[in-house]
């Protein structure tokens, strides 16, 4: 039993997520069943959103219209459904006092065979691409079907990299090599376009101890480089768009980057971008550490890098619908970026993120909230969180004032997953967000702990779509399963799994596919926003710690 002793906060969730002094908890996993019956619009009395645009002064603000409610009631007068839509699950008959328990396994993965068609149709569905606009118009098709009278559409523009065919990187004698792309190579993000065979030439690289070097980083590094000789620098000190810089403008014709080597966690090649306003950047792959090495080492060799790919300009766009509440002063928003990389389709990152939203705002539909709610597609994340960025710096003045806090998910079914909750508080790494976002943070700890589950923070540094947000001194905070990182031993005693395994292994790559996901985690995370998306929004528990508009609901 927890007792409202326990809160640090009690005025935020003591009416929430546990009722004080009784042992019976909201929300919790479901059993994977789907609920009979389907709706796909608000029923008589509900809450019936018209979501539009207006700009002043470089600002994008929602303007919502609602039809009458009746502050009394939660949820619609009646049960009816209509019918469902032809693409993707049904939505079932929602209780809207008991919110969580319509979310079921069999209605996420459904939503997520659509984005998994989706890329197998065009390939990926990365940002500018055809397959993002896909995912984009189902998005869109599902809010309209579920009710939504219309959503906005946030245009943006992103520089935006594209390979219009697969690079190709090989090595001559005496390594000769013909390396595999996503295996012992990337394609640098926004490289130059280009084919080109030289001779390849190590910079200040260190191969012994723990591999620190400050290879590529200084401008000496490039003393007596012979132009047209491709570059071998080694990853360490300084950024790659430093150091790609740098052997642009000593005359490199290509550049190799190899991961340090020196321990486990930086011996792979892996996905990274280089300056994407240098229009003079040439053809530039990452390698794994032993690619990088075995060059460094053979003396003399030339190496072939063939990149055929556009770096330009392109229009996109986030999508955001909200539910307007009997209180729409106060907002509470939740999000997830819809691109994925140009890998592959992008499932769990961040299919299973954008479909838990989608799922939730489907069912939100039937609801009258206290609260408004608006949800958040983000596009452009894959790339430097652009879309989220855009639209924390586009807010009205009136409209950051009523933002009560924003909540991401990002990757939330990896298959050696750890339960991460980011660190609001700061209690363990130091890098507090708004005040606000530790009540975030303590809400995630309580509603698994209510469950016997438990949860570990995450570093808050920024690296989704909740940065825009913490950069903003907005409260913000959320969960995520995990990336690239490998599993502890302490991890695998807490959550089973395989030690010293990533938490995903396809991340960033082609088989980040819907077989790999977590489908008993998913499901558990997704029914934990749920609750949060009831107890913040459709209940409208205390938020008056925080210094935002308070209501009297």
């Amino acid at each position: 039993m927890l007792r409202c002793a326990r809160w640090t906060l009690p005025a935020l969730l003591c009416t929430g997520l546990i009722a004080c002094g009784d042992d019976s908890q909201a929300g919790g996993e479901t059993d994977g069943g789907s609920s009979s019956g389907t709706s796909n619009g608000p029923t008589p009395g509900s809450t019936n959103p018209t979501v539009g645009t207006s700009s002043s002064g470089g600002s994008t603000t929602l303007t919502t219209t609602t039809d009458p409610v009746d502050p009394d009631s939660t949820g619609p007068s009646d049960d009816t459904s209509t019918g469902g839509d032809p693409t993707g699950p049904d939505v079932p008959v929602v209780d809207c006092d008991d919110f969580p328990s319509s979310i079921d396994s069999d209605s996420l993965m459904a939503h997520l065979a659509q984005l998994q068609a989706i890329g197998d149709e065009h390939g990926n569905r990365s940002v500018g691409t055809p397959g993002f606009d896909a995912s984009a118009e189902y998005v869109r098709a599902r809010l309209a079907s579920a009710g939504y009278d219309s959503a906005v559409d946030q245009d943006f523009e992103a520089t935006v990299f594209e390979e219009l065919s697969p690079t190709e990187f090989s090595s001559s004698a005496p390594i000769e090599q013909t390396y595999v792309l996503e295996d012992d190579f990337f394609t640098a993000r926004y490289s130059g376009a280009g084919n080109v065979t030289a001779q390849v030439v190590p910079i200040d690289i260190n191969l012994s101890g723990n591999n620190d070097n400050n290879s590529g980083c200084q401008p000496n590094d490039f003393d007596g480089f012979p132009a047209g000789a491709i570059a071998l620098i080694q990853r360490g000190s300084c950024s790659f768009i430093n150091k790609v810089n740098r052997a642009e403008q000593a005359g490199a014709s290509g550049v190799i980057l190899f991961n340090q080597g020196g321990n486990d966690n930086r011996l792979d090649a892996f996905l990274a971008g280089i300056d994407p306003d240098n229009t003079n950047n040439p053809p530039t792959v990452i390698t794994s550490y032993a690619v990088g090495a075995a060059l460094a080492q053979a003396g003399t060799v030339e190496a072939t890098i063939d990149v055929d790919a556009v770096t330009e300009d392109r229009s996109t766009r986030n999508i955001l619908v909200e539910r307007v509440g009997t209180d729409p002063s106060q907002v509470v928003m939740f999000g997830a970026h819809l691109d994925s990389v140009a890998a592959g389709p992008g499932i769990n990152d961040n299919g299973t993120g954008s479909m838990a939203m989608l799922a939730i705002a489907e069912r939100l539909a039937q609801c009258d909230p206290a609260r408004t709610v608006r949800f958040a597609w983000w596009g452009a994340e894959e790339i430097g969180l652009v879309g989220s960025r855009h639209y924390v710096d586009t807010l009205a003045e009136s409209e950051r004032e009523s933002l009560m806090f924003y909540l991401n998910f990002d990757m939330i079914g990896s298959p050696n997953f750890v339960r991460f909750v980011h660190d609001g508080d700061g209690s363990r790494y130091g890098n507090a967000g708004a005040p606000g976002s530790d009540a975030l943070e303590l809400f995630f700890h309580e509603y698994f702990e209510a469950l016997g589950l438990p949860v570990t923070e995450a570093r808050f540094d920024g690296r989704s779509d909740y940065g825009p947000f913490l950069d903003a001194d907005i409260p913000t905070g959320g969960l995520f399963t995990g990336a690239e990182g490998s599993k502890s031993n302490q991890e695998v005693e807490l959550y089973g799994g395989e030690q010293g395994e990533p938490y995903d292994a396809c991340y960033h790559l082609a088989c980040d596919v819907d077989e790999t996901i977590e489908v008993e985690e998913y499901t558990r995370v997704a029914t934990s926003v749920a609750t949060a998306v009831s107890r913040f929004g459709i209940e409208a528990v205390s938020y008056t710690h925080l210094t935002l508009p308070t209501s009297d609901l």
